[in-house]
This record gives C-alpha cells, structure tokens and sequence, in this order.
C-alpha cells in the first residue's frame, strides 16, 4: 500500500476539478498545464490559481510556468504535444505570420522558434483554460 501525503490529495481535488470544467478538445495538454500551473502557485486555492491564469494571459512574456521556464523544458514540452501545438498554430494563423514574428522576438535559429511559437500555443491553451472554468456550464452542457 503507498502511503501519500495529504497535501498530494488536495491538489489531486483540485487538478480534478478544474479539469472536469474542460472540454474535450486538446484536454490532455489543458490537464498537464493546470497542474505545472498549480505547480508554479504551489497552492491549492482555487483563487490563486485564477490569478496566476490571469496573469499569464495578460502577460504571457512576464508570467512563468512551473516547467516551462527553461528553453530546453519547453523544447520537451514541445515534443510530448508537437501534434497538438502545431494544430493550435495553424488555426491561429501563426504559420501565416511567421516572418514577423521572427523579426519582433529577434528568432536567429529554428529552436528560438520552435521554443518561443511553443509559448505563444502556451498562452492560447491558457486563454482556453480561463474561458473554460469560468463558464459556468459543464463540457457537456455546452456541447447541447
């Protein structure tokens, strides 16, 4: 039997909670950001989570995610979800744009790239995640 500490199960309630407002859409990459969030709040109040959601969207280049701080973890994090993130690129038209957005964050290579359009597929997943829990409506509610 593995013995875990109560905290641990506090944060689970949280996670789990949260990740039942999601929609089905990207929701594994919704769920492992809410928890490297949770992670970076290291709370489990739910107000303070929303703050740091807030904070993120509002200033994506200010906010930190636990996880997601160095270059080399958002390259990781890129190669678990690089379908995914791709995915969510394209529809925003990032692809399209792509030029511009080399020259205003100063992209020399194809990592800076790979890892600053993977922040930016961050803060639309943040994005995301905020409208999502503050609906009041369930996943499937919505889908009705």
């Amino acid at each position: 039997m593995k013995i875990s500490k109560f905290y641990n199960f506090v944060n689970e309630d949280l996670v789990s909670d949260l990740s039942n407002k999601l929609s089905d859409e990207n929701k594994d990459i919704k769920e492992d950001l809410i928890k490297m969030i949770q992670k970076s709040v290291n709370s489990d109040d739910e107000k303070l989570f929303i703050d740091k959601v807030d904070s993120i969207v509002q200033n994506p280049k200010e906010s930190t995610i636990e996880g997601l701080i160095q270059d080399a973890d958002i390259y990781e994090f890129y190669l678990k979800y690089r379908n995914e993130i791709d995915e969510i690129l394209a529809k925003n038209e990032f692809f399209e744009k792509l030029q511009d957005f080399q020259k205003e964050n100063n992209c020399i290579s194809l990592y800076d790239v790979l890892v600053k359009g993977t922040l930016v597929a961050t803060t639309i997943l943040v994005s995301s995640i905020k409208q999502e829990i503050s609906s009041p409506e369930t996943p499937q509610q919505q889908a009705e």
